[in-house]
């Protein structure tokens, strides 16, 4: 079982950026950022408790329990330049992918040109 932060979702129901909840908890704004992106992240429970004070909740409902289920991975981009100069996003599930897309660059290298 994981424990899930739920401040994401207080603070957007109670219409808090994530400026104003790092004024109103003097939470660092990088704490509060890295919380909104990442919800299952490791806080001290001083942290939780200036959030749910500056949010007007109980420490408990900020924190949600989940099955320990393998969230899927990110997928990974990239952007290259293709020979029309425009950006294409490249979508990376695993290593060889990245090799592939290497392998396709090394082909049509010759003929970019970056404007």
């Amino acid at each position: 079982m994981k424990v899930r932060l739920r401040v994401k979702e207080v603070a957007k129901a109670k219409g808090l950026s994530m400026t104003r909840l790092h004024t109103k908890s003097e939470v660092a704004y990088n704490t509060i950022r890295r919380i909104f992106h990442d919800p299952y992240v490791e806080v001290t429970t001083t942290t939780l408790a200036r959030l749910a004070e500056a949010l007007n909740v109980r420490v408990e409902d900020l924190i949600e329990t989940v099955d320990e289920e393998e969230p899927e991975p990110p997928q990974k981009t990239r952007s290259r330049v293709k020979a029309q100069g425009k950006r294409q996003q490249v979508h990376l599930s695993s290593p060889s992918d990245l090799i592939s897309s290497a392998e396709q660059r090394e082909q049509t290298e010759g003929e970019c040109t970056i404007p």
